[in-house]
């Protein structure tokens, strides 16, 4: 009996597939199919060890450092009491408006701090600030769905009308907390969306829109210790009809611009279901 002839093909990742010759023509053409095994697995690897590695080098989000209101200082004036009575706490006139303002500014020196945003989330003596921006063009607003791609399963196929998340303190120079959330608003929208000019090029100044952006109300409520600890403050901001806005997180979240009968025909998360109440 004939010894088998064998041929090995070893990969960089040190796979090795071990090819029978038994037919020179049919040994060829394995080796070559062979070789692009392994070139495919080769590339499967790469990504796989390149996913590993940005998974590894992510940072934990309960280790930011966000800031915070302390809820006594809201509890001491009655505004807790207030905001559960309503949806939106929002002014009825200029003169609210600006007495809002102030008293946010106010309430950020007395009682303003950043702290580890996990010890937060179970801490029940503060309040987390929440910019969440509405987006507004012409008569409709920039609503979005979350897929069932990514986040927790609870969200899934829940709609969304408000852009936001966390602040922190990047920037070190500020002279109030109106200040503040403008700059951190900027930062949220440019993390989140993109906003498209007539061009359909992005805007490269996020900040030139959010310091023009018009606070709409407080949005507090106590439905659960998720909600207990955070503070929407509901801002709007206008940008031209012949703009855009696309999500960027497309495999997680799908977002167009609709008319308040369309959005209130979505399965909507609570704090948009609150801000249902100071749209037109």
């Amino acid at each position: 009996m004939m010894k088998q002839e064998n041929t090995k093909i070893v990969g960089e990742n040190g796979i090795e597939i071990i090819i029978p010759l038994t037919d020179k023509n049919k040994a060829y053409e394995l080796v070559e199919r062979a070789k692009d095994f392994m070139e495919e697995t080769n590339r499967k690897i790469e990504r796989m060890e390149s996913s590993e590695e940005s998974t590894m080098f992510q940072p934990d989000k309960n280790d930011e450092m966000i800031l915070v209101f302390d809820k006594e200082v809201f509890e001491s004036i009655g505004l807790i009491d207030d905001m559960l009575e309503v949806d939106v706490l929002a002014p009825l006139s200029k003169e609210d408006y600006e007495y809002m303002i102030s008293l946010l500014n106010d309430v950020w020196e007395t009682g303003g701090s950043v702290q580890r945003r996990g010890d937060m989330e179970k801490d029940m003596t503060y309040l987390q600030p929440i910019p969440a921006m509405v987006l507004k063009r012409g008569n409709e607003y920039f609503a979005y769905t979350r897929l069932e791609g990514g986040g927790e399963e609870r969200l899934h196929n829940m709609g969304s009308l408000t852009v936001g998340g966390h602040m922190d303190l990047e920037q070190e120079e500020y002279w109030n907390f109106e200040h503040l959330l403008a700059l951190g608003a900027a930062r949220e929208l440019e993390e989140e969306v993109y906003i498209l000019d007539e061009n359909g090029k992005e805007i490269n100044n996020h900040f030139e829109i959010t310091k023009e952006m018009t606070i709409a109300g407080l949005g507090y409520t106590d439905i659960s210790s998720v909600d207990a600890v955070h503070l929407a403050i509901y801002t709007i901001i206008t940008i031209p009809e012949n703009w855009d806005v696309k999500v960027k997180e497309t495999d997680v979240l799908e977002g167009e611009f609709k008319t308040l009968e369309q959005i209130k025909e979505m399965n909507l998360e609570n704090w948009s279901k609150m801000a249902l109440s100071i749209l037109k």
